[in-house]
């Protein structure tokens, strides 16, 4: 004949052993839980955070790299099979450059800028000539297609100047002359610095030079900043899958290596239903019951009902239940396909109240 298993009979019925305190031992259950991870966090502002979309310890097999300067176009990619999510820009990541204005300094003593910033400034050539052949007094000449400056000293510059040869001041106040024909010209083009102390009585020179070290300016990449990061992740398919990211601003990212989700757990179910209410029963109670005999819902009721009949058939007819009553025959032998075995038959009588079937209460002695 089939077995009666106690789990399709009572099905929520557990075998919990306690310890050397008494403590159940039993598994407290908890909810899963989704994988997270928080980069560029030094600031709220910056913080991108990515959480998995599914809950779970596999969740924290998940991992970010962002990396810049990698060619083709800006990406984000997914690798299930290391669960790696590769945020990859085509370029460098830079922060927004305003560009410099190209300079240069003249024998040591004061600066000459170009007045807008950028490479153009590079081919604006600056020049102290003396001796100039058919000229009659110092001057400045600033030619209008590509701003070159030329200094002219009609004499000579070691022994001109009255005799006294010019010095970095000299040709300083020359180029600086606000009242000078040349002055706006030389404005338009360039910025002169003032001349650096000590230097204003070094004796000039001869020169010729081009400024140089101007640079363009460019703005950012990724222009978007941070949120980049988070645009490529949530608008890919692949990586969008498997996690969402949120935050960000403007800031210019960095680099970030391989970093791994975690805190993902999953699921762990509890011995015990949660809000419950349960019959806690000690094996040894039920009758010929064992530890091992747990599973079997036959064992199970007939030990109870033997323990029941035990108790109830020992005590005084006046303590007797009255409507539920219970009674067992005497073992019988019996013979059959089966082979030798003992019968026991026992009796139960439940008494209900009138259109209700649940057992009546006792009235008590």
């Amino acid at each position: 004949m089939a077995q009666v298993n106690t789990s399709d009979v009572y099905p929520s019925l557990v075998n919990l052993t306690t310890n050397d305190q008494g403590d159940l031992n039993e598994v407290i259950g908890s909810p899963s839980s989704k994988a997270s991870l928080d980069i560029y966090a030094g600031d709220p502002a910056t913080k991108v955070s990515l959480e998995a979309v599914d809950a779970g310890a596999a969740g924290n097999n998940l991992s970010i790299t962002v990396l810049d300067n990698q060619g083709g176009s800006d990406r984000a990619d997914y690798d299930a099979n290391t669960g790696e999510i590769v945020v990859s820009f085509r370029d460098a990541i830079v922060a927004a450059f305003g560009g410099t204005a190209s300079s240069a300094v003249y024998n040591g003593s004061f600066s000459i800028t170009a007045k807008n910033i950028g490479v153009y400034g590079d081919d604006i050539q600056f020049s102290v000539v003396d001796n100039v052949a058919g000229a009659v007094a110092n001057e400045v000449k600033v030619n209008a297609t590509d701003g070159d400056i030329a200094v002219c000293l009609f004499d000579d510059i070691a022994s001109g100047n009255g005799g006294a040869g010019y010095t970095n001041q000299d040709i300083h106040d020359l180029i600086t002359d606000s009242l000078a024909i040349w002055k706006p010209a030389l404005d338009a083009v360039v910025d002169i610095g003032s001349v650096t102390a000590g230097t204003e009585s070094n004796q000039a020179v001869n020169s010729q030079f081009s400024l140089a070290g101007g640079a363009e300016p460019s703005g950012q990449n990724p222009s978007n900043g941070i949120q980049a990061v988070v645009n490529l992740i949530n608008n890919t398919a692949e990586t969008s899958a498997v996690v969402v990211a949120s935050g960000g601003n403007t800031d210019v990212p960095t680099t970030v290596a391989k970093t791994n989700l975690s805190g993902g757990a999953d699921l762990v179910a509890s011995d015990l239903d949660f809000n419950s209410s349960y019959l806690c029963l000690k094996v040894s109670d039920v009758h010929s019951l064992l530890d091992s005999e747990v599973g079997d819902a036959r064992k199970i009721v007939w030990g109870m009902l033997e323990t029941y009949v035990q108790h109830v058939t020992g005590q005084s007819a006046e303590q007797q239940p009255e409507n539920f009553i219970t009674s067992r025959g005497n073992p019988t032998l019996v013979i059959d396909q089966a082979g030798t075995r003992l019968r026991q038959t026992y009796t139960i009588n439940a008494f209900y109240e009138v259109g209700d079937l649940d057992l009546e209460d006792e009235t008590g002695v």
